[in-house]
């Protein structure tokens, strides 16, 4: 007997399923959420930024270039170059870890994000500091991602994976597919909710895209939604000035049809389109653009979910806009903003 054959086994006995259900959700977390700060071999509880002292609360994410905490500051007074401190003592961390791969890459990060100072829409640094393993970068607590909001799948992403975890996964998704449908857990963004969101995501990459820089890792995730309902675009990890001629980057899942590692090969249009599979995953489904076993799917099959997704016309001629295989043909992130979705919300 194979092992999928076993696998197929375990799956019509229902009095296995909540215990698969588990393991399945345990292996996710594990892979995507560091337990704690490890500084040195003992747990670090503290990093001081700005002269103020900040304090570890919880673990927030993990992504391909560092992990996020949630922080809270020590102190009564908050100093920050900014003439408006937070409401609240709450903040988020970045942690990039130093003297690993990528690090070189890592480091341009904060200096992307002095370039993206002043816009609304994009969640930017509030200071930072190093030590012997990691750079920080602190963060306002700019509120939940659109990946949990929606639960549209995995927030960690799609980047690297073992091979004895992506063959383990990959049998624990053959096992649920046959339990229950993919989107049992997922709840679609309201349109209404929709335009607030997609419109600060759109405007924080208009922000970038004047500046000749693109994202390339627009997600789910990395779209943070505040009280008011407004999107902010977060995490520049992997962002990238068009001058360096970036090649392929990000999450597998919300990949563009161009995707290449050849020098020059993504571009602001590519941004487009990753913002677009961001869109049609949480305002219809994930499944309408990658498959359970997180494989993006083709240009043909993701419009064709589009076309005959229950949302309204306007929402459909925007996400096909976006979604178009030629990204000559995509309209720029400012022309997308004047589509008939968004008239009824003013920018802020």
């Amino acid at each position: 007997m194979t092992l999928l054959q076993s696998a197929r086994r375990l799956a019509d006995n229902w009095l296995l399923q909540p215990i698969l259900k588990v393991a399945h959700k345990v292996f996710w977390r594990r892979r995507s959420v560091e337990p704690a700060h490890q500084s040195g071999g003992s747990q670090q509880v503290s990093v001081q930024i700005n002269g103020s002292e900040y304090s570890f609360f919880k673990p927030l994410g993990q992504g391909f270039y560092g992990s996020v905490q949630q922080v809270t500051c020590l102190d009564q007074t908050f100093s920050q170059e900014s003439d408006t401190p937070p409401a609240t003592n709450m903040f988020a961390m970045k942690m990039i870890p130093r003297k690993e791969p990528g690090a070189e890459a890592d480091s341009k990060e904060v200096g992307i994000m002095s370039e993206l100072k002043g816009c609304h829409y994009i969640v930017g640094a509030l200071g930072t500091t190093t030590d012997d393993q990691y750079e920080y970068i602190l963060m306002p607590d700019a509120g939940g991602n659109l990946a949990s909001l929606t639960q549209s799948g995995n927030s960690a992403g799609v980047y690297i994976n073992t091979r004895k975890r992506r063959k383990a996964l990959n049998v624990l998704d053959k096992i649920l597919e046959r339990m229950s449908p993919r989107d049992g857990s997922f709840h679609a963004l309201s349109e209404e909710m929709a335009r607030k969101v997609f419109r600060g995501m759109l405007e924080g990459i208009h922000f970038m895209h004047e500046k000749e820089i693109v994202h390339r890792d627009i997600k789910p995730s990395n779209i943070l939604v505040g009280q008011n309902g407004t999107g902010r675009l977060a995490d520049f990890g992997a962002a990238a000035h068009l001058s360096d001629k970036p090649s392929e980057g990000g999450d597998g899942r919300f990949s563009p049809p161009e995707r290449s590692s050849e020098a020059g090969s993504y571009t602001k249009a590519s941004d487009i389109w990753m913002a677009g599979a961001c869109m049609a995953a949480t305002a219809i489904s994930p499944a309408a653009v990658y498959t359970r076993r997180n494989k993006p799917r083709s240009t043909e099959e993701i419009r064709a979910n589009v076309e005959k997704a229950d949302i309204s016309g306007d929402l459909k001629r925007l996400l096909l806009l976006m979604l178009q295989d030629n990204p000559a043909l995509r309209p720029g992130a400012k022309e997308l903003l004047s589509e008939p979705f968004f008239m009824t919300i003013q920018p802020l």
